[in-house]
C-alpha cells in the first residue's frame, strides 16, 4: 500500500515537472518574439503571388527576395510587418499568439468605406523559432477588395525567414 502511493506522487510530481517545463518553454519564445522591440528582419522570402482583377489574372511564382522588411512583435499579442515583394511594398498588422513552441499570426478584417468599397484582409502565418535567433514562418496573406464594378484580389503565399 505504502508503495503504491510512492509511485502516484512520483508520478504527480512528474506530470507537474512537465507541465512547469512545457509552460517555461512557451514562456521563453513569447519573450524572445518581443524582446528588443520585437524587431525581426526578413532575411528572406520564397514566395508565389496570384492577382486578378476586371482585365484577367496573373500569377507569379518563384521569387525570393532578401533583406525585404521586417515584422514587429509587440508585447500582448499584436503585431505588423513592411515587406517589400516584387517590387511592391506591403504592410499589415496582425495578432500573434505561441501554443508550445509553434508561432501562430493572423487577422481576418472587414471594413466598407462611404463609398460603399469593401475590403477583407486574411492573414495566415505558422512557425517555429529554428534557433535562438531564426524564425521560419509559412502561410499566406489575402486581400480582396470591391469597388464599383472593380474587384481586385491579391493573394502572397511564402515562407519568410526572420532573425534578431
Amino acid at each position: 500500500m505504502k508503495l503504491k502511493i510512492n509511485y502516484l506522487l512520483l508520478f504527480f510530481i512528474t506530470v507537474l515537472l512537465l507541465i512547469g517545463i512545457s509552460c517555461s518553454k512557451e514562456k521563453q519564445l513569447e519573450r524572445s518574439l518581443h524582446k528588443k522591440d520585437g524587431i525581426w528582419d526578413i532575411d528572406k522570402i520564397s514566395w508565389t503571388i496570384v492577382q486578378q482583377d476586371t482585365s484577367g489574372q496573373s500569377i507569379e511564382t518563384g521569387g525570393v527576395e532578401t533583406n525585404a522588411g521586417t515584422f514587429t512583435f509587440d508585447k500582448g499579442g499584436s503585431g505588423s510587418y513592411d515587406y517589400t515583394v516584387a517590387g511592391t511594398k506591403r504592410a499589415n498588422t496582425f495578432s500573434w499568439q505561441v501554443d508550445g513552441s509553434d508561432i501562430t499570426i493572423s487577422r481576418i478584417s472587414q471594413s466598407i468605406n462611404s463609398n460603399f468599397e469593401i475590403e477583407q484582409i486574411v492573414i495566415s502565418f505558422t512557425g517555429s523559432e529554428t534557433s535562438k535567433n531564426n524564425i521560419e514562418l509559412t502561410g499566406s496573406e489575402i486581400i480582396q477588395e470591391v469597388g464599383g464594378v472593380n474587384i481586385d484580389q491579391f493573394v502572397l503565399t511564402g515562407t519568410f525567414n526572420l532573425s534578431k
